[in-house]
């Protein structure tokens, strides 16, 4: 779990160091502003510094107050790895 900008950056380039090329895309997104609700889905491709290829299905699910994203969870579904 990461809080705040700082910690967020700082997990996400660690998550993705091995992953040299990684790509998002094929993304949709939906907002509620009445729920304050977003979802966000993607795929994720990249190749592993051993040539393993990956591609990562995955969607994001928000809440927001006042503008700001005040919750986001993901969840990954892993399509490839070769």
């Amino acid at each position: 779990r990461f809080e705040g900008k700082h910690d967020v950056r700082e997990g996400l380039a660690a998550r993705f160091e091995g992953l040299p090329d990684v790509h998002y895309g094929n993304a949709e997104h939906f907002v509620d502003l009445e729920s304050q609700t977003g979802i966000s889905k993607w795929c994720l491709t990249g190749t592993g510094r051993d040539g393993t290829r990956a591609e990562v299905q995955g969607c994001d699910f928000y809440t927001f107050r006042a503008g700001e994203v005040i919750r986001k969870d993901s969840y990954w579904k892993i399509v490839e790895r070769n």
